[in-house]
């Protein structure tokens, strides 16, 4: 304990040093400005960003270039599809299309159709998923409407935060085989996965040993993962076009992208290079500082957690005294509030539903781990590390799930219908095909990651002060949204029928 204070005592100092020169320093340069702090950063807003490089008829205005230089990385990687006839082609006969619409109402988050001078067609399909899941066979039924569509000449790529591969619902393990050139795994930056580093262990160890624990009695099992991960990452390709680029604003967009994909998704969390200098140089001056360093380190993950679960409960709290406050809810003994920590299904949430909606029975689900079985107004995060945040109206469970004998499924297609007529949801996107979120949005960028938050939310925990920023934000949103969606539900389910 000496020790950790020891270093704390002499860090702090230099750190706020450091704190002070960075200030000054961006004060000059601007250096710690980015624009994608302005820019919708959610799955369809990043989806165009990169479809609008990738496209030659674009506003960027370098026509085929940012295309070329990602086939061509493509093209080294080992046992792809890509080869030197998907370089045939003009510029004005390559199509660009972002959220795809194919069969059983799915949709590929960007394609681009290449018709080669030869005349053969080429497609090159990223799905990208920034933050969520995948949905059952959702990877296994795009990759078998492009081999209907495409045969050999197609390439999907599956872009994940840190390399980590589809789940096995989405694409089972017996499958890779069959489409061994035309499938690969992207990174949009390369990380540790921190839950096996202690151990030593990479994302492939953790894709290798998931698929195998989820396969386990499957003999089919003998082949590499590694033959299906890009061996470049997006933040690699960023970074490549903008030295490549002659044109100077394109080189800061692409510099901005860069650093937004590795501070966000690459686990790096300490922008101020100042700060890191002296935290290095400290913690290096002796073995003691390092292995106090690495007992903090190992704690860290421990007593975050302990602040996000207080922070959760204090803001339960708040609403739960602020909505008897709200003229649409004057029943408050009806309404049910609640709040569930870490857990290897749910991450964090946090609900609010009424005690007389209908409870649907649940199919494949085993109830007593079910942490609640009506539709409730509920935030989420799509990480376990409390990061991503999302606010919407969501089911209890898959619809798939629901007992159909009870027409539990047809109220779901008619709640859906109600929430998409609404014109008081329109900051929300409501897709009648989603099974859990039918209705949700990305929170604010600056309070969507606690992780970057964590000193503010210890600050606030516990606290009845109006000035708490974070706290106000997220019971605004929740009451909001409760205000709005409650009558629509009503309609439905506040009958039980």
């Amino acid at each position: 304990m000496q020790d950790v204070k020891s270093l704390f005592d002499e860090l702090n100092p230099q750190l706020e040093a450091a704190r002070k020169l960075d200030r000054e320093m961006n004060r000059i340069f601007a250096h710690r400005f980015n624009v994608f702090d302005y820019l919708s950063t959610n799955e369809l807003g990043l989806s165009c960003i990169i479809a609008d490089l990738l496209n030659p008829s674009a506003d960027h205005g370098q026509g085929t270039f940012f295309l070329e230089t990602f086939l061509r990385r493509l093209e080294k990687e080992k046992a792809i599809s890509i080869d030197s006839r998907w370089f045939e082609f003009h510029a004005d006969h390559i199509q660009v299309k972002t959220e795809f619409t194919i069969e059983y109402r799915r949709r590929i988050d960007i394609c681009i159709v290449i018709s080669g001078k030869n005349g053969g067609k080429y497609c090159l399909a990223i799905e990208n998923k920034p933050y969520t899941d995948d949905e059952n066979h959702q990877i296994a039924d795009y990759l078998k409407h492009l081999d209907k569509k495409y045969r050999e000449n197609f390439l999907l790529v599956y872009l994940s935060p840190g390399g980590e591969f589809p789940s096995n619902s989405s694409l089972p393990a017996k499958e890779y085989k069959a489409w061994n050139s035309r499938f690969k795994v992207m990174a949009y930056h390369p990380k540790l996965d921190s839950a096996y580093t202690e151990n030593g262990g990479n994302q492939s160890e953790i894709d290798k040993e998931r698929i195998v624990r989820a396969k386990a009695n499957d003999t089919e099992l003998n082949f590499e993962l590694d033959q299906y991960r890009i061996l470049f990452s997006l933040t690699d390709w960023l970074s490549e076009s903008r030295k490549s680029c002659e044109v100077d604003r394109l080189r800061w967009f692409l510099g901005d992208a860069a650093d937004f994909c590795k501070y966000r998704f690459g686990g790096e969390s300490m922008k101020n290079d100042s700060e890191m200098k002296v935290l290095k140089e400290l913690i290096f001056l002796n073995d003691g500082n390092l292995k106090t360093a690495e007992l903090i380190y190992r704690g860290f993950p421990g007593l975050a957690n302990e602040v996000y679960g207080r922070f959760l409960n204090n803001l339960c709290a708040r609403i739960r005294k602020e909505i008897s406050q709200r003229e649409f809810c004057a029943l408050s003994e009806n309404i049910e509030i609640g709040e569930t920590h870490k857990n290897s299904k749910y991450g964090y949430t946090l609900w609010i539903t009424l005690r007389n909606w209908k409870e649907y029975d649940i199919h494949k689900v085993d109830k007593s781990k079910a942490v609640y079985t009506r539709i409730g107004i509920w935030m989420q995060t799509e990480s376990m590390d409390c990061n991503d945040w999302m606010i919407g109206v969501g089911f209890p469970e898959k619809k798939t799930n629901f007992g159909q004998e009870n027409g539990d499924r047809d109220r779901c297609d008619r709640l859906v219908k109600c929430l998409q007529e609404s014109n008081k949801l329109v900051d929300y996107t409501i897709k009648e095909a989603d099974e859990w979120w039918p209705c949700r949005k990305y929170v604010e960028s600056k309070y969507r990651n606690w992780s970057d938050l964590i000193v503010s939310l210890h600050e606030e925990c516990g606290s009845n002060n109006k000035d708490n920023e974070i706290t106000e934000y997220f019971v605004n949103e929740m009451l909001g949204l409760a205000e709005n969606a409650i009558p629509i539900i009503n309609k439905i389910e506040g009958n039980g029928s």
